[in-house]
């Protein structure tokens, strides 16, 4: 009495395959049972679903971090990034609040960044500081940006973060390798100078003991 496909390939006169939605099902006109058969080319939908479901693998797998989150910084989806980045999982985060990621001393950067997105200012490689689950501080690099829904309303934001521990460990060790480097350009003068006066104080010596015998002879 009722049948129905979700995704039933068909072919259509000039040879294109295509993939529709069909229901059909048997209702009585009278003395009469009619077949009646509703098909719905859906085959746009489901090269939007191969793209979108492209899009989750990728954003997924990523090693970087990618949260979703409302406009009220509500977390609404959490990749594996973010798991092994700030040890929290998926299970643990949806749900709560994105302040929890950030330290005491920072709280204040929430809102700077909802209120430039607000704006129309772009949040692009935000160099900052998060708090993982063990209690460890870490430096990311935060990009957001904005989460539309089909009208175009933002519904929330989209934020990646990247660690770079390493690149500020780095970057640390640099100045400190410029800082002795500069400590020793200027204390090079002053060891000259002195090497300097060693030598004249020598010279002097040796042309004082070199004198006498002369005057002698």
């Amino acid at each position: 009495g009722y049948v129905r496909y979700e995704d039933l390939p068909l072919e259509t006169r000039d040879g294109r395959h295509i993939a529709v939605e069909f229901v059909s099902n048997v209702y009585q006109a009278g003395d009469s049972k009619v077949i009646q058969c509703n098909v719905r080319d859906i085959t746009e939908r489901k090269k939007a679903e191969v793209v979108s479901n492209r899009l989750a693998a990728i954003v997924e797998c990523s090693d970087d971090a990618i949260i979703g989150k409302d406009l009220n910084s509500i977390i609404t989806s959490w990749n594996r990034g973010a798991e092994k980045l700030f040890g929290y999982a998926a299970s643990e985060m949806v749900g709560t609040s994105i302040m929890r990621l950030i330290p005491a001393d920072r709280q204040d950067e929430e809102g700077r960044i909802l209120e430039k997105i607000k704006h129309g200012e772009s949040v692009e490689h935000f160099d900052t500081l998060r708090q993982t689950k063990d209690g460890r501080l870490i430096n990311i690099s935060v990009t957001v940006s904005l989460i539309k829904d089909a009208a175009g309303k933002v519904i929330g934001l989209s934020k990646v973060a990247r660690d770079i521990s390493e690149h500020k460990a780095v970057e640390k060790k640099i100045r400190h390798l410029n800082a002795e480097l500069e400590q020793r350009v200027l204390e090079r003068p002053a060891q000259l100078e002195a090497a300097n006066k060693e030598l004249e104080a020598f010279s002097y010596s040796v042309s004082h003991d070199l004198r006498a015998p002369l005057r002698h002879v």
